[in-house]
């Protein structure tokens, strides 16, 4: 058997926003009768890339949209727009140059993974590979120089793809993408991965998590906003107005000292004096969750505009920037 074809359903196709981190859903799972293929070359295999096929891939993809994609903890909505096109495609340019001259194909080295024993003892008895990211710089529809991933798992349409993997001469493995106009599922993938999912927002989220120390929290949050413009802050029962709004906090600052006729006091050093310095308490106040979302949304709001109501913005900012005495 030189080559393999695995049909391709959801579990297999989790899209990867261009500003992902590196969360899971970027194995690749065959069957295991697929593995005699590949079971007497050690660990690692090198798979070759053709740009043309990739580029037919992913405009496939962009022909079916709107779609679901399971994005790590989350299912998500990706739509169809240029801007997706456009940035794809540049991805693709970047990714297959080398040496500042564009090239056909390229090839990455992946880890293939077979009976892993995993935490409880027991052995994982499936079949797949990881290690498919790839980073890559490109320039995007804005003219700005943007860094990804590659991975091939963004080039699968759920139900409609079918992946080849041929042993070349060389001991290469090609990897090619083709697609189907009426999708099915084969049921080979069902439970593969566990799934936590979050609803996606389209609007602005003010969303509370709770649940025991250790439970995943953080790491759900860090997921769920890693591209968005986030506040974080923890309630718990000593939670009050300080906490959450803002209060006047005591801090130490060096003043200069004057004697009793009002003047600055001065060490003699020379011909040159230094004033001589104190340390003074005073109170300044520090904002908390609350206040640093409503100052950093007022700033949004007044980039937007054409300066009116700039005279408000530095009333508001000024806020976080008061102090008195004591």
């Amino acid at each position: 058997m030189d080559e393999i074809i695995k049909h391709i359903n959801d579990t297999n196709a989790s899209y990867r926003q261009l500003t992902a981190g590196d969360a899971k859903n970027t194995d690749l799972f065959l069957d295991n009768e697929h593995y005699q293929l590949f079971e007497n070359l050690g660990e690692h295999i090198t798979v070759r890339y053709h740009k043309e096929n990739l580029a037919k891939a992913i405009l496939f993809i962009a022909s079916i949209l709107p779609r679901k994609f399971d994005q790590s903890s989350i299912h998500e909505i990706i739509r169809y727009s240029k801007e997706f096109v456009f940035n794809q495609l540049a991805i693709l340019d970047a990714l297959f140059t080398e040496n500042g001259h564009s090239v056909d194909t390229i090839t990455q080295v992946w880890n293939a993974r077979k009976d892993v024993p995993q935490k409880n003892g027991k052995i994982d008895t499936r079949f797949y590979f990881n290690g498919l990211l790839k980073d890559v710089s490109y320039t995007d529809h804005t003219g700005n120089i943007r860094k990804t991933k590659f991975t091939i798992r963004n080039y699968f349409a759920g139900g409609y793809s079918d992946l080849h993997v041929k042993k070349a001469n060389d001991n290469i493995f090609d990897i090619t993408i083709t697609n189907t106009n009426t999708p099915y599922d084969d049921g080979k993938e069902e439970g593969l991965e566990e799934k936590f999912t979050i609803p996606k927002p389209t609007m602005p989220l003010q969303q509370i998590f709770y649940g025991a120390p250790g439970t995943g929290k953080s790491h759900i949050i860090k997921e769920t906003t890693s591209d968005k413009d986030v506040i974080r802050t923890t309630f718990h029962p000593d939670t009050d107005y300080s906490t959450f709004v803002g209060a006047y906090k005591p801090t130490t600052i060096s003043v200069p000292v004057t004697t009793v006729i009002g003047t600055k006091a001065v060490i003699v050093e020379g011909i040159d004096g230094k004033p001589m310095t104190e340390d003074k308490i005073v109170y300044e106040f520090v904002s908390q969750a609350f206040l640093q979302a409503y100052i950093a949304a007022w700033k949004k709001y007044f980039e937007t505009q054409d300066g009116d109501g700039l005279s408000k913005l530095m009333e508001i900012a000024m806020i976080g920037g008061s102090s008195l005495e004591g």
